[in-house]
């Protein structure tokens, strides 16, 4: 190993500074303090995704994904330099192991207030599994060293999954879990009842859903579910009345639909943005806040498309020079790039380095504060790849990685 790759592995075991982190999926964005124990900081995590990615309070990135060939799961710690490079510790031996077989679901991960990751699965069973990291940003190749067993955590629900599960955290710290049975579609409700605490039971959150929900979350830290409605006729979303409260009820939202759940991400001025594939032409729409915690939504716009069958995927950069970027996949399978600057959308392709490799999956994004945004696909061979665009700079280029 060479010395500048040595001395970052050895910063990336050692290093304990705090950093300001944006923790973001293809259907949830927020900006997050990596001082993740403070109360006051909602956020939600993927749920359209292969994979997931996620930073520990320390800066460093975690990965977790489902082989695509044996359906085990997979896990890896590394770093992104900030030349956009990336280095990687060994895989988390045995991370997959004592779920009850290959999994059918993807990975989703959440983050306790004090910064612990948690992560669910639903395996070929239709089963909910949980596994939970021992102490904040503890770190190693041998999964008993830094996780709990899995076990389940969908007991008490009266069906079995269908989806994945969409995770967030209110604004005090308390994580949230949503999930979809497979037989009524009917979406359920689990919350901790105190920050890093026990769990509540599954209650019927009120309605069901063609695919799995995604949250946003409002500038003052209230959550906001967005459904698609069964047959794909509609989205409808519901919020907390107060940060970390009561809900509302479920009102229509109206716009494009299809059997592909919609995303929503929050932009630099605090306005949450839902965006959605049309069910006519696969085009891609947005519909926008006209203020940050409005209950008044402008109208819908065609943002890009026609696009590949897939998800598209939402961030909000950083940067403060972009308010919020939309990811989709071209018929072509390259990755076209559009942004929210104040009140346009800016189609940013052809992007060097970005639109010059056949991905095969939407990609999940990952960004930093200092503008750094990670993408994470595989490609038509099933390879992991990866591209990283620099703060103020452009795109490295895809490359591959491995989750061993």
């Amino acid at each position: 190993m060479s010395t500048v790759n040595s001395h970052l592995l050895r910063r990336w075991l050692t290093r304990s500074f705090v950093t300001m982190l944006c923790i973001v999926s293809s259907l949830g964005y927020i900006g997050l303090s990596a001082a993740s124990a403070a109360p006051g900081l909602a956020m939600s995590w993927p749920v359209a995704n292969f994979l997931s990615a996620i930073f520990d309070p320390q800066n460093n990135l975690a990965v977790f994904a489902r082989d695509t060939n044996s359906g085990e799961l997979k896990g890896r710690w590394g770093i992104v330099a900030s030349d956009g490079s990336s280095y990687w510790g060994p895989s988390i031996s045995g991370f997959g192991a004592g779920a009850g077989g290959v999994f059918a679901g993807y990975p989703r991960v959440g983050q306790n207030a004090d910064g612990r990751i948690e992560v669910y699965v639903v395996n070929e069973s239709g089963v909910l599994l949980q596994k939970v990291q021992v102490s904040p940003n503890c770190r190693s190749s041998v999964d008993s060293d830094c996780w709990t067993p899995w076990r389940p955590f969908s007991t008490g629900l009266p069906a079995i999954l269908v989806h994945s599960p969409t995770v967030a955290r209110n604004a005090d710290g308390r994580l949230e879990v949503l999930a979809v049975t497979r037989d009524d579609s009917r979406i359920w409700r689990r919350w901790q009842i105190t920050p890093n605490g026990p769990w509540s039971a599954w209650t019927d959150f009120g309605a069901a859903a063609g695919r799995q929900p995604s949250i946003g979350v409002n500038d003052d830290g209230r959550l906001d579910v967005v459904a698609l409605q069964p047959g794909g006729v509609a989205i409808w979303h519901r919020q907390q009345i107060t940060p970390g409260g009561g809900w509302t009820g479920w009102q229509e939202i109206g716009g494009p639909a299809r059997q592909v759940s919609p995303a929503v991400g929050r932009d630099q001025l605090g306005r949450l943005t839902i965006v959605a594939l049309s069910n006519v032409d696969l085009s891609v729409w947005a519909r926008t806040q006209i203020a940050a915690n409005s209950a008044t939504w402008g109208a819908w716009r065609q943002i890009d498309g026609p696009i590949y069958s897939t998800a598209p995927g939402v961030t909000t950069n950083p940067n403060t020079t972009k308010l919020q970027d939309v990811f989709t996949i071209r018929p072509d399978r390259t990755v076209w790039w559009n942004s929210l600057i104040g009140s346009a959308w800016t189609q940013l392709w052809p992007s060097p380095n970005l639109a010059v490799y056949s991905v095969s999956q939407t990609p999940t994004i990952v960004a930093r504060s200092d503008g750094t945004t990670i993408l994470f696909s595989y490609d038509n061979y099933g390879r992991y790849i990866m591209n990283v665009h620099l703060a103020g700079g452009g795109w490295r280029g895809w490359y591959q990685y491995y989750l061993g």
